[in-house]
């Protein structure tokens, strides 16, 4: 799996760093079996981590708690020798692809904080040390 917090200058508190969200996807499954290759992805979620109250702290996620995967997929390739009938489309594979139903909920203040965050300057230093920290570590490990 794979999560993620997201930090915000909060322009309320004196710039002081604060939570935004967090973003978290359980774990990706694939099988190659018999020909077949399927598997699936499964769920994102992104959770509201501002200070304010709110009524829906997970604003993205799999609409019902049971499912474990966002998406089932399965792609067969196909015999196109088996095909007589003229009518037929003669692909060479199939694939199958599953979406299970999401919830995305809308909160004005969340968005707005996202929306300050990707405007704002605090976005690039990360990027740019997160990209140099990544050469680095390329070059020392050759």
């Amino acid at each position: 799996s794979f999560s993620m917090m997201l930090i915000h200058e909060d322009p309320d508190r004196d710039s002081e760093l604060c939570p935004l969200a967090a973003i978290t996807m359980a774990p990706l499954s694939a099988e190659y079996q018999s020909g077949v290759f399927h598997g699936s992805i499964g769920d994102l979620t992104v959770e509201d981590r501002g200070p304010g109250e709110t009524l829906y702290r997970q604003v993205l996620g799999l609409q019902t708690k049971g499912e474990s995967s966002l998406i089932s997929f399965e792609y067969t390739p196909l015999n196109v020798a088996d095909i007589t009938d003229p009518e037929v489309p003669r692909y060479t594979s199939r694939l199958s692809v599953s979406m299970r139903s999401t919830r995305f909920v809308i909160l004005q203040p969340f968005l707005a904080a996202l929306q300050r965050l990707a405007a704002s300057d605090q976005m690039r230093p990360l990027t740019q040390s997160g990209t140099a920290r990544a050469a680095q570590v390329a070059k020392d490990t050759l």
